[in-house]
């Protein structure tokens, strides 16, 4: 029911999710891809609600809170990859 409330509000609800899918998730409602090229980043477990098509500032967020980098090689293209 929180997902499609959610949904409803223009966010994207996540509750113990993997970070590959919740940024499937967010790839959907956003002209901004994030990428997860590294399967260690890509199984990180993420809860929360974020506003759709609000990727970079999940990316950073994310980033901060993990230890992860953020790549930008295209205007288009957030890389979440490890830390340094």
């Amino acid at each position: 029911m929180a997902q499609v409330t959610a949904w409803e509000a223009g966010e994207v609800s996540l509750a113990n999710t993997s970070l590959a899918d919740a940024a499937a998730q967010l790839n959907r409602s956003s002209r901004q891809r994030i990428v997860i090229a590294d399967p260690a980043v890509a199984a990180i477990r993420v809860s929360g609600i974020v506003q759709a098509g609000e990727s970079a500032s999940f990316a950073q967020a994310v980033a901060k809170t993990y230890g992860l980098r953020v790549v930008r090689p295209a205007r288009d293209v957030i890389v979440l990859a490890p830390g340094r």
